[in-house]
């Protein structure tokens, strides 16, 4: 006869075997620890009303990593919050105007990542965050590879769209997630960004950006003279200036610009992760495949409940990845409705951050260590 109290204690060791096994299969295939490094900027003080890239802005250094050992590692996530500069307490987020990470020596990450590559794969910056959209994770199993002795250039600025009355001193941490290399269990799926940016014609003859001639039914909306709203403007090789920074009249607005010469995608491939950059009053941002006619990717954006923000940009992420070609011709679509009476501001960036079918772990001797430089605000 069969002892009870050893049949229960089996049957307990049977269900904890099997509850293990389980959590073992939903760990990520890679199974790295995540690692994480935050980044608080300088003070802002904020007394007024500062609108978009108008307030305190600050640049910082910072590093990924043990710097010392020039180790291959993976950013997998970014974010960003805002803080009292006091007490360190959590600040409304409405205080970020943007966050943007950017390597430190482009030149230096393409001779590591492509020195055998004639196109300029990857670009100066990496992330952009800003209001309704205060982080950026990848798809597990995908990273952005980066060596741990580089340098990146982090820009923080602050906003103030609404308060009129009091005054402020507010701290913009920016945290990174990243996994090293030597501790991945299966190799990361490795990506890279491009970016689609809207524009809007201030000077010249009418017309689309980078086009010598173009055409209103199949470009859409986007050739009429738009107003600049600061920032440098740019001109394209048919002699017309335009800026990426331009202003809203009162009403609804949508742009149309080209660009399949800002992605510049040699191969097809896919596309894993989509972060949209956008200014209060806009209501969406797409990215249409003119080829097919079909809108490859489209992002809405939703507006605080009251006075004038961004609660809520859309992101999209993929496992599977959403296919992109070389031979196909794009266009962004802005679409603002501004619904006050005085011009607004506004921009439109699409990054994309598709998969590198190219990529070849850098050599062991371009490894080597730097000296590092001061790790706080840069003058």
């Amino acid at each position: 006869m069969s002892n009870p109290r050893m049949f229960k204690r089996a049957r307990l060791l049977t269900l904890a075997i099997c509850a293990l096994c389980l959590l073992v299969a939903d760990l990520p295939a890679n199974a790295a620890e995540t690692r994480t490094v935050s980044f608080d900027s300088k003070a802002y003080h904020v007394d007024r009303i500062f609108r978009s890239m108008q307030g305190p802005i600050g640049r910082r250094r910072a590093y990924v990593g043990d710097w010392r050992k020039a180790e291959l590692a993976w950013i997998t996530a970014i974010r960003s919050e805002v803080f009292h500069a006091k007490d360190r307490t959590k600040a409304p987020d409405d205080f970020l105007c943007h966050a943007n990470l950017g390597f430190g020596d482009i030149q230096r990450h393409r001779a590591l990542f492509q020195p055998n590559l004639k196109e300029a794969r990857y670009q100066g910056r990496l992330f952009t965050l800003s209001q309704g959209q205060m982080e950026l994770k990848f798809p597990s199993g995908f990273g952005i590879p980066i060596i741990s002795d580089e340098a990146f250039l982090l820009d923080t600025q602050a906003l103030n769209l609404n308060r009129t009355e009091g005054e402020y001193d507010v701290v913009i941490r920016t945290s990174i997630d990243y996994v090293l290399d030597a501790e991945l269990s299966q190799p990361m799926k490795p990506l890279f960004q491009k970016a689609a940016q809207g524009m809007v014609l201030v000077e010249g003859k009418d017309g689309y950006y980078g086009l010598e001639e173009g055409n209103a039914e199949e470009h859409g909306e986007g050739c009429s003279v738009g107003s600049a709203a600061g920032g440098e403007n740019v001109a394209d090789p048919f002699g017309r200036v335009f800026s990426a920074h331009w202003q809203v009249e009162p009403g609804r607005q949508v742009n149309s610009t080209p660009v399949t010469e800002f992605l510049e995608i040699s191969y097809d491939t896919t596309v894993h992760y989509v972060s949209v950059h956008l200014h209060p009053f806009a209501q969406s941002l797409s990215l249409r495949d003119l080829t097919t006619g079909e809108t490859v990717f489209h992002a809405e954006a939703t507006s605080v409940d009251t006075g004038i923000g961004l609660k809520h940009v859309e992101t999209i992420t993929s496992e599977e990845g959403v296919r992109i070609f070389a031979d196909h011709e794009y266009e962004l679509v802005s679409v603002y409705e501004n619904t006050t009476d005085q011009m607004q501001d506004s921009m439109a960036v699409m990054l994309l951050y598709l998969h590198d079918k190219e990529f070849v772990k850098p050599a062991k001797h371009m490894q080597s260590p730097k000296p590092k430089p001061s790790s706080g605000p840069l003058q």
